[in-house]
C-alpha cells in the first residue's frame, strides 16, 4: 500500500513541491516511524512483558460466516461483525445474527464491501449489500431502515450531532440535528464516486474521500472549500482508500 499525505489547503501542497516531494517524504517519515516501532517492541521483549495474546471465533462459536467484512464496538460493549451471511451481535457469550448480506471480500471485482458505524448516541448504523441505511438504537432489538436515501455506502456523525451520508454515485447528503429530513449538498455531477469516508479536523469543516480525491467542505453552508486530486501513475488517477489526522493536523490517505 502506497502511503502519501495531504496538507490541508492546496497552496501548500504546492509549495512543498508537489506529489513526487510529498511521497518520498512520507516514506522517509513512515521508514523512520517503522524503526522506532521495532525498537520499542525489541524492548518490550527485552523486558519480558506478557505477549498479546489472541483468540479466534468463528462458526464453531455461533458466528454466521468466517469472512469478516466490517467490526465495530457498541456503547454497551457488544461487538458487531459483518459477514458475508448475516450480521452478527457479539455480548461475549453468544452471537445473534440478523439477516443482512455483505459483500463476498472474495470476488476480484468487488468495490462495495459495506459499513459498520456507531454515532455519538450509540446507534448502529450498518449499510448492507442493499446499499440502505439500517440502525438499531442503544438496547434496541430490532433495526429500522432509513427510506430517504439509497445507495447509501457511507455515514458519519460529525461534532455537532448532524449527519453525513455519502452515496455509491458520489452523492452527499447531510441531515441536520434539528431535522428529520436529509437533503443533498453536492451531486455526482461534481464528484466521481463514491464517497468512502468523511472525517472531521475541526469545528467548522469536514474532509471527504472520494474515488480520486479528497475534498474540504465549510460544514455550516456546504460549500466546497478546497479540493485535491489524487496523483496519478501511468495516466491513470490512483484510487483511494482510507484516510486519518495525525496530532499535527495532516491528513494521511492510503491507496
Amino acid at each position: 500500500m502506497l502511503m502519501f499525505n495531504f496538507i490541508s489547503r492546496s497552496s501548500l501542497w504546492e509549495e512543498h513541491g508537489g506529489v513526487e516531494h510529498m511521497i518520498k517524504t512520507s516514506v522517509n517519515i513512515l521508514k523512520k516511524r517503522w524503526s522506532s516501532l521495532l525498537l520499542f517492541f525489541w524492548g518490550v521483549l527485552l523486558f519480558g512483558q506478557n505477549p498479546i495474546s489472541f483468540r479466534n471465533i468463528s462458526v464453531k462459536d455461533g458466528l454466521s460466516q468466517n469472512s469478516a467484512i466490517d467490526i465495530v464496538q457498541d456503547s454497551l460493549g457488544y461487538l458487531w461483525i459483518a459477514t458475508q451471511d448475516g450480521l452478527n451481535c457479539y455480548n461475549g457469550r453468544e452471537f445473534k445474527t440478523y439477516p443482512f448480506q455483505f459483500v463476498d471480500v472474495t470476488r476480484p471485482t468487488f468495490s462495495h464491501l459495506g459499513q459498520l458505524y456507531v454515532d455519538r448516541y450509540g446507534v448502529l448504523w450498518a449499510i448492507a449489500l442493499d446499499k440502505k441505511l439500517h440502525y438499531i438504537k442503544k438496547g434496541a432489538n430490532q433495526f429500522t431502515t432509513e427510506k430517504q436515501v439509497s445507495d447509501a455506502y457511507s455515514i458519519f456523525q460529525d461534532s455537532k450531532e448532524n449527519y453525513w451520508v455519502g452515496t455509491y454515485q458520489g452523492d452527499i447528503y447531510s441531515k441536520e440535528k434539528s431535522r428529520d429530513t436529509f437533503a443533498k449538498i453536492l451531486g455526482n455531477a461534481s464528484i466521481k464516486g463514491p464517497i468512502r469516508q468523511f472525517y472531521q479536523t475541526n469545528e467548522t469543516e469536514i474532509w471527504i474521500l472520494a474515488t480520486n480525491e479528497i475534498l474540504l467542505l465549510d460544514i455550516e453552508n456546504g460549500k466546497v472549500l478546497d479540493r485535491v486530486s489524487a496523483p496519478g501513475y501511468q495516466d491513470t488517477l490512483i484510487d483511494l482508500s482510507k484516510m486519518i489526522g495525525d496530532h499535527n493536523g495532516q491528513i494521511w490517505v492510503g491507496t
